[in-house]
């Protein structure tokens, strides 16, 4: 599991649940739907504070997505090369 990836595909989820369109929950993240679109397709990734903002506006915990990834033996976490990036890309849609 990756965190990017996996935290954009449950917000997407959410969003979704909320029934919030793309530029309702963008205008309450204080972003631009089109950024929000860039981390959709996996183009962009939000920084810590825009994570902050998006995990508060859909009751996320960060820390239990955490959790739910285990480093390696350096204490590294897995970082997703380009395909893994497209197959979680194409499963949100």
């Amino acid at each position: 599991m990756v965190i990017e990836i996996e935290f954009i595909r449950l917000a997407e989820q959410r969003r979704r649940a909320l029934g919030l369109t793309i530029e309702q929950f963008a205008t309450r993240v204080e972003i631009s739907d089109r950024i929000y679109q860039y981390y959709l397709i996996g183009a962009a990734q939000p920084t810590l504070g825009t994570a902050m903002r998006i995990a508060a506006v859909l009751q996320i915990d960060l820390n239990a997505l955490r959790d739910m990834q285990t480093p390696d033996e350096f204490g590294n976490y897995h970082k997703p090369g380009k395909e893994e990036k497209e197959e979680a890309v194409a499963s949100l849609k």
